[in-house]
């Protein structure tokens, strides 16, 4: 996350973090292309489940680096935001494309709709555009956006199906109906109580609300 250089301990530069912090982020998207482009959805691997924990992971790291350089900057936050989307669209689209959640043996929500596999990218879609909007909006103001408790709960929930449909991939492991389509139904509800929340936000709150945020 891009910013000026601040000295480290014993008066080591951290010049170099800002631009880790974005390649790690940058990692999440390019992971996620080749599980949607480089797995089958027909096999069970667990290289799935592999490329979900490294991409979890670098979620964490990249706010460290940026942290430690004191370059948590609005550009940052947008990078960050952006590479989350992109990984969890192109893993849903996988798990959708594979009837991770919902299988036609016995998946009760395939039964009343076939496309019932692709609710996720539906609810993440609106989720995490109306997020962005005012992300952006809030950006252009110089604030920091007004805080969402169930957006930040759907991001943190989205990653945990993310962990599950890499579970599921598995060879072996069954997680089963009692658990798949709750979980999937679960966490769309959530994404959507966080449209009804940035919904709110958009409409009540203006971008100069809030602190100022670094460019």
């Amino acid at each position: 996350m891009l910013g000026r250089p601040n000295a480290g301990c014993g008066g080591v530069s951290v010049a170099g973090r800002p631009a880790a912090a974005h390649a790690v982020s940058l990692l999440r998207p390019v992971l996620g292309l080749v599980v949607l482009f480089g797995l089958s959805p027909h096999v069970q691997t667990p290289a799935f489940l592999a490329v979900v924990l490294v991409a979890a992971g670098s979620d964490y790291i990249d706010g460290i680096l940026a942290r430690r350089a004191g370059t948590a900057t609005a550009s940052g936050r947008i990078v960050d935001n952006l590479c989350d989307f992109l990984f969890l669209l192109c893993i849903f689209s996988y798990a959708a494309e594979a009837r991770i959640w919902s299988p036609p043996v016995w998946g009760r929500a395939a039964r009343y709709w076939s496309e019932a596999n692709w609710l996720p990218v539906g609810a993440l879609l609106a989720s995490f555009g109306l997020y962005f909007f005012r992300l952006c909006r809030a950006v252009r103001a110089g604030r920091e956006p007004q805080r969402s408790s169930r957006g930040h709960a759907a991001g943190i929930s989205n990653y945990l199906l993310a962990i599950m449909a890499g579970l599921e991939q598995v060879p072996g492991v069954n997680l089963g109906p009692w658990l798949l389509e709750p979980a999937m139904l679960s966490v769309v509800l959530v994404n959507l109580a966080a449209v009804a929340e940035n919904l709110r936000l958009l409409m009540f709150h203006q971008p100069a609300d809030g602190p100022t945020m670094p460019a």
